[in-house]
């Protein structure tokens, strides 16, 4: 099977390519492709193949006939998914539904269809020739998904099986060319005689089309008479090959008196190269072999599996570089390669949960294949591709080009080049002259992410936000430019790196665009320390743990970490999009959290001016947690004993960045845990709480972000973000500074700070006691009032449904609607009732952007307070995969929709939503303090009773607090736990 663009009609193609297929590769096929589809109505050819006699078929359509009636299939072997948003989208129908089942519903589509993407750069094929039918070749090259290799039997049709006299072929030919190891064709040369011949399948390879192209093995033609000869003397190839050119064979005519599968399909040979023989695989080193040539088959191990890290271990440095160095090799040596992202692929959770499960008990369970997740451009063009690179196999799984409107994350690298060129341009000096800026004035420069409004946006670009730094003191480098913003901003595409318009940005209430003016001077307002006139009244508070922490961290691989403390333990990760990523928490052995993770964050504003309008940022899609994180400080940004964790990513040559502690652990005191005092006897039981800090803190531009994972020891996991750093501003007419205006705050003379929100979403993958959860909710009711159960009208119920279709769901703080995940197969032992955690999640102003604006179709998890979908290994970012000047579509919301039903067995996964709707205050500049949002996971009949009852008590002999000034009181060693002077019977 090949790839058919959903506009094209390869009826034909279908019949010919279409082959079956074993048990094994149905599941491969299942655990590769997520998204299902309804079953389409019949394709007129492939109708006409199975009903007509057999006089009228080829031989290659009676062959196809004969194996799908063998397998009881009557129906259409392959259907194009014509509403896949993608020009890639295959079906193969593993099982067939009547038209009137999927009209009433109960035809479910992931019941009924399987997908499976094919591109033909993956079709490893038993014979060296074949062709495809495909009016976009060139496309169709460059996705390139699954490894398929055709079954041994597949039939191969001679040309004159499908021919005649009448056939027409007006499309340029190619040669083929392929490669020998000496002696593999005995003493014959004849390349006719491989079309037969084919000793080695496992080791076949193929060379890309560009790729031969580029070599200068390919002669195209339309008449046979008009082919150039090709040069030998000047390839480079392995020594001892034997080099043999296919002759020319017409592939696969359509016959003259049957429907033509399109009037504008090409039939073109592609150029193959085969290699045969066990002993070439030791010559991979070749330049020819590296460069040119793109496996197909499993070949030898580059890692040994004996020693592979643990599975979720994030790539080391040298498998970040040994990544880019694959997808390199695929390309010719003058193609240059921008890399935006080299990760980890996690394994599929089908696989991973039972590694764990065998890992924790101390068992040695079989090493899984190590993966890594590339995004790259060509350099100096607009193509983008992901890719899935086989670490332990040193090969390329899949090579996919993306789609128009599909945009890759910024980097340091391009950020820096933006901005240089915005400060650089000439059309943007002359602007800027027009200000008359002091002389020595120091311009800066915020490259954002353009944003989305449909309008012009389809080329990847920065919009540019130019500030100056003090008039006075040009000189420093930290200078508060934002207390200085400019009425001009260049836009600029960096496919080119060229300046393609030049906004004037409108200061004053409306979209008036006004001519720019001189500057006017205005006070500096700085926030560096060396600026303030700093407090003399404060001392210092020391955090001692004299004998160091109570967790311990255990190094698991080169970048892996297990981390223990209180009874809690779980893997700590680290990658460029999420930052810090929790995997397999347990408390007490107890499993409660498959992964967990900031999943995504919107930060759209509500300007509505252009191009204010557009600016709505996603600062972990767009950027990425783990590209900015900071490195964190002994002293400065957690306090006590503190251990570090570092990361690695990848910079836009592929090669590894070094992230040096990017996490900070230690612990901290929360206040009382618990207390009672018994007032008949005096005494008091008090417990201190202790946390578990995992914090890492983010700089985005002119934000910061502190993001933290705390732990209790009550079994309760909390996420909280602090929001802090400085407001993102803009000029403003001076006469409204005392007036303003309704979207925004004044927050210095000509400054103006617009009203915006944070919206961030939590990824909660649960494992309540096991992988059997479900999402119920409970709400406080009034008890009606009735004579005999509730005659006073004072009673309230508890009233608990379960959620049975994935959605998007919202709290209800009226009726205290709390949402909890639940295990109907694990009941507490005491009320019977289903262990589970519930969530709490502070309440937050939803998305203000209506539902047809940009930002609501691009922030799909910024309607709800809670979506719940089913698990997808795929779906990981709520705002889905690509949210530079994303359209939407591709998100949590558009996941829910999928209305699946839920059961126990669903495997849930739940997208938490909090936020902060920010009104600028005049106290936000020129720092903001933090403002603080938490999430809570806490038990709910999980436990038999409170976890934290066997934390030490309070003790003053350990705490070593210090009595101040206050001789009347009475210093005890005991927090009232000392009992010598109580009776002792009431």
């Amino acid at each position: 099977m090949v790839y058919i663009p959903p506009d094209q009609h390869g009826d034909c193609l279908k019949c010919y390519l279409a082959t079956a297929f074993t048990d094994d590769e149905l599941k491969a096929f299942k655990s590769a492709f997520e998204r299902g589809a309804y079953y389409k109505s019949a394709p007129m050819m492939q109708i006409k193949i199975m009903h007509a006699p057999d006089d009228y078929l080829c031989k290659s359509h009676q062959y196809m006939r004969a194996k799908e009636t063998e397998a009881g299939n009557t129906n259409p072997f392959i259907v194009v998914d014509e509403e896949a948003k993608t020009r890639r989208a295959v079906w193969y129908i593993d099982q067939f539904a009547e038209e009137d089942q999927v009209e009433d519903g109960t035809a479910e589509s992931t019941d009924v269809v399987m997908k499976i993407l094919i591109q033909t750069e993956c079709l490893g094929i038993n014979h060296i020739n074949y062709a495809i039918a495909n009016s976009s070749i060139e496309e169709d090259l460059d996705n390139c998904s699954v490894e398929l290799p055709l079954t041994n039997d597949f039939y191969q049709p001679d040309p004159q099986d499908c021919g005649g006299p009448d056939f027409e072929y007006d499309q340029p030919q190619q040669d083929v060319w392929v490669i020998a190891e000496p002696g593999e064709f005995e003493e014959s040369t004849d390349p006719e005689l491989l079309n037969d011949f084919s000793p080695h399948p496992d080791k076949v390879v193929r060379l890309k089309e560009d790729a031969a192209e580029s070599l200068g093995l390919v002669s195209s033609w339309t008449i046979p008479g008009d082919a150039k000869p090709i040069d030998l003397a000047q390839k480079e190839f392995p020594e001892g090959s034997v080099v043999l050119q296919q002759k020319y064979k017409p592939g696969f005519p359509w016959p003259a008196d049957s429907l033509k599968c399109s009037p504008a399909a090409e039939w073109i040979q592609l150029p193959n190269v085969a290699i045969f023989g066990e002993s070439w695989w030791g010559e991979m080193g070749s330049n020819f072999v590296n460069n040119y040539l793109h496996p197909i088959n499993n070949g030898s191990e580059i890692l040994n599996m004996s020693s592979a890290p643990h599975p979720l271990c994030p790539l080391t440095g040298d498998e970040i570089q040994a990544s880019a160095r694959l997808i390199e090799s695929v390309w010719p040596q003058s193609v240059s390669l921008s890399f935006k992202v080299i990760t980890l692929s996690e394994p599929p959770k089908e696989k991973l949960a039972p590694y764990l499960e065998a890992f924790d008990s101390g068992t040695s369970p079989s090493p899984l294949e190590r993966l890594a997740f590339v995004a790259y451009y060509i350099r100096g063009t607009d193509i983008f591709h992901e890719a899935i690179v086989n670490l332990t196999t040193g090969r390329i799984g899949s090579n996919v080009k993306l789609g128009p409107n599909v945009h890759g994350n910024v980097d340091y690298d391009e950020a820096q080049r933006v901005e240089k060129l915005a400060l650089e341009d000439p059309q943007v000096l002359a602007e800027l002259e027009k200000l008359k800026l002091p002389e020595g004035t120091v311009v800066c420069a915020d490259p954002w992410i353009y944003g989305s409004d449909g309008v012009e946006d389809d080329v990847r670009m920065y919009q540019v936000f130019l500030y100056m730094r003090d008039p006075s003191n040009s000189s420093e480098a930290d200078s508060n430019h934002y207390a200085f913003p400019l009425p001009v901003s260049p836009v600029i595409e960096c496919v080119n790196y060229k300046v393609i318009r030049i906004d004037v940005l409108p200061t004053g209430a409306d979209n008036t665009i006004k001519p720019l003016a001189p500057y006017q001077p205005k006070p500096a307002n700085e926030y560096i320390p060396e600026t303030q006139e700093l407090r003399k009244d404060l001392k210092p508070l020391h955090v001692s743990q004299p004998e160091g922490p109570s967790f311990n961290v255990t190094p698991v691989g080169e970048t892996g970490n297990v981390i223990s403390w209180q009874k809690w333990t779980f893997f700590v990760g680290f990658n460029q999009r999420e930052g810090m990523v929790l995997y397999n928490v347990k408390y007490d052995n107890r499993p409660l959290f498959y992964r967990l993770s900031l999943s995504d964050m919107s930060v759209p504003y509500g300007d509505p001016r252009h191009p204010f309008h557009k600016k709505s940022a996603f600062d972990l899609g767009d950027a990425g947690a783990g590209a900015t994180a900071n490195n964190l400080k002994l002293g400065c940004d957690c306090l006590g004993s503190i251990q570090y964790l570092s990361g690695v990513i990848c910079d836009d040559q592929g090669r590894p960045l070094p992230m040096e502690n990017v996490i900070c652990i230690h612990e901290q005191d929360a206040g009382i845990g618990w207390k009672h005092t018994n007032y008949r006897t005096g005494r008091a039981a008090v417990v201190r709480a202790r946390e578990l800090v995992l914090q890492s803190i983010i700089t985005v531009s002119n934000y910061e972000y502190i993001l933290m994972f705390l732990f209790n020891q009550a079994g309760e996991v909390t996420y909280e973000v602090r929001a802090t750093g400085i407001l993102s501003t803009q000029p403003i007419d001076h006469e409204l500074d005392k007036t303003g205006v309704p979207f925004g705050t004044v927050v210095h003379p000509g400054v103006l700070a617009g009203v915006h929100q944070h919206i961030f979403s939590l990824r909660v993958d649960p494992m309540i006691d096991g992988h059997t959860n479900q999402l119920v909710y409970s709400e406080a009711h009034r008890i009606p009032r009735d004579p005999h159960l509730n005659p006073h009208g004072t009673g309230y119920e508890v009233v608990e449904k379960t959620i049975n279709k994935t959605a998007g769901l919202d709290i209800d703080y009226d009726l205290s609607r709390v949402y909890k995940i639940t295990n109907p197969n694990s009941l507490n032992p005491i009320n019977g009732k289903p262990v589970g955690y519930k969530i709490m999640a502070p309440p937050f102003q939803k998305l203000m952007g209506d539902e047809d604006s940009f930002l609501h179709k691009r922030a799909e998890f910024a309607d709800h307070n809670i979506y719940v979908t089913t698990h997808r290994d795929r779906e990981l970012y709520a705002g889905g995969w690509y949210t530079n000047q994303s359209r939407g579509d591709a998100g949590v919301r558009t996941w829910a929709q999928r209305n699946e039903s839920l059961t126990p067995e669903s495997d849930i996964v739940l997208w938490v939503q909090f936020g902060i709707n920010h009104i600028p205050r005049i106290e936000d500049f020129p720092v903001m303090p933090v403002e603080i949002l938490k999430v809570h996971l806490k038990p709910v009949n999980f436990f038999t009773k409170n976890p934290a009852l066997d934390v030490p008590p309070s003790e003053q002999s350990v705490n070593q607090s210090t009595l101040i000034e206050n001789k009347k009181a009475e210093v005890s060693d005991s927090c009232g736990c000392d009992t010598s002077n109580v009776p002792s019977k009431l």
